[in-house]
C-alpha cells in the first residue's frame, strides 16, 4: 500500500518530463520558423534589389550605347561593345563565382541562422 503514492509521484514525475520537453521543443519549433522566415526575407529582399539594380543598369547601357551609336554612326559597334562587356563580366562572375558569390552569401545566411542579435 504504501508503493501506492510512489507510483502516482512517479507518473505525475513523468507527465511534468513530457509537458516539459514538448514545450521546449514546441519552442525551439517556434525559433527555427522565425529564424527560417528572417533567412528568406533576406535573401527576397536581396533578389528583389539585385533584379532592380540589374534592370536599371541594362537601361542605362542601352541608352549609353544608343547615344554612341547615334553619334558615331556605328551603332552595330556600339552593340557589340556592350555585348562583349555583357559577356566579359558573365565569364568573370562564371569563373569567380565560389569567390565572389557563393561564399559570402553562405557566409551572411549562416550568420543570420546562426548568430542571435539582440532584438
Amino acid at each position: 500500500m504504501s508503493n501506492l503514492p510512489l507510483k502516482a509521484l512517479i507518473k505525475r514525475l513523468y507527465q511534468y518530463l513530457v509537458d516539459y520537453a514538448s514545450a521546449y521543443l514546441e519552442y525551439y519549433a517556434y525559433e527555427a520558423a522565425e529564424r527560417l522566415i528572417r533567412s528568406v526575407a533576406y535573401v527576397v529582399s536581396n533578389a528583389l534589389v539585385l533584379i532592380l539594380v540589374s534592370i536599371c543598369l541594362n537601361i542605362t547601357f542601352l541608352a549609353v550605347v544608343l547615344a554612341v551609336g547615334l553619334a558615331t554612326q556605328a551603332l552595330p559597334t556600339a552593340l557589340g561593345a556592350i555585348a562583349v562587356f555583357y559577356f566579359l563580366v558573365g565569364a568573370i562572375l562564371l569563373l569567380f563565382r565560389r569567390a565572389l558569390i557563393l561564399k559570402p552569401l553562405q557566409k551572411q545566411l549562416v550568420a543570420l541562422l546562426f548568430d542571435n542579435p539582440p532584438s
